[in-house]
């Protein structure tokens, strides 16, 4: 029963968080479009050889027209467990920075309502992801799908009508551990593809990065090197161990003298 009234209480001020969220950023980008002030939502996730990694959002406005005033109308999104806020500047561009940290694949597909800070704010999970490596000879292939449908969730679905008009650009990147093979996107570097969206439509990031399995090098290399040692050393020590008499004891090898020798034999003893 006191199990029971605790996940209700966590449930009601969950609820609360994602109601205060929601109306903060429809109250902020109401502001910015009222102003005639567009803003810039960049989203990107990078993940790293052993499937851990970082997602990040980045929310800005022109440096001109940047108003602590404006942005105090958001809640803080570190009222998620997990989730850091900071400030951001570069390039012109002023607002916040909000970050979120996984350790493993396993955390992205295996519970997807904690796999991203956007599904956690706003429940329906709008973004989801399938990633997953596929083994090769000495390489290994992370393959990853993230799905963007902002129609599954009614609350995020809401801010974006509301919305739409204030932002300039929105985008998605994704930063991979290796040399990326195939995508649907917009490559940057070997590493990183981004994509253009459109808040409103659901949409689907692919790509496929590849990895040099260092493990498998390193176990492969170990393995061979300790067989060779172990073939040397048998071969060695049956090579100097000598050959064995009919006592069972091992023969020493003779050693011959460098030096000649120069005396005379003995004669042969006389008869009588």
């Amino acid at each position: 029963m006191k199990d029971d009234w605790i996940d209700a209480g966590s449930k009601r001020r969950g609820e609360q968080v994602h109601r205060v969220i929601l109306c903060g950023l429809v109250m902020l980008l109401l502001a910015l479009t009222g102003c005639g002030v567009q803003a810039r939502v960049g989203l990107k996730t990078r993940i790293n050889s052993l499937g851990g990694g970082k997602h990040e959002m980045i929310l800005a406005v022109p440096i001109e027209f940047h108003n602590e005033a404006i942005f105090d109308r958001l809640p803080n999104f570190s009222l998620l467990t997990g989730v850091q806020v900071s400030d951001y500047r570069a390039e012109g561009w002023q607002g916040m920075q909000v970050t979120q940290s996984f350790y493993r694949i396993g955390q992205l597909t295996g519970a997807p309502e904690q796999a991203h800070f956007l599904n956690r704010a706003f429940p329906g999970q709008p973004v989801a992801f399938q990633a997953a490596w596929r083994q090769g000879f000495f390489t290994r292939d992370l393959e990853v799908r993230i799905f963007l449908n902002s129609a599954r969730s009614n609350a995020l679905a809401e801010a974006i009508s509301f919305t739409s008009q204030a932002l300039l650009d929105a985008t998605f990147t994704l930063e991979l551990p290796g040399k990326v093979i195939a995508h649907n996107g917009t490559a940057v570097d070997e590493r990183t593809v981004t994509w253009d969206l459109d808040p409103g439509m659901p949409q689907t990031l692919e790509a496929t990065a590849r990895v040099v399995d260092v493990p498998l090098i390193l176990a492969v290399v170990f393995t061979a090197g300790s067989g060779g040692l172990a073939l040397y050393t048998y071969a060695n020590r049956t090579t100097t161990s000598g050959r064995l008499t009919r006592s069972g004891r091992a023969e020493q090898p003779r050693m011959r003298s460098s030096k000649k020798d120069n005396r005379r034999p003995l004669p042969p003893p006389r008869r009588r």
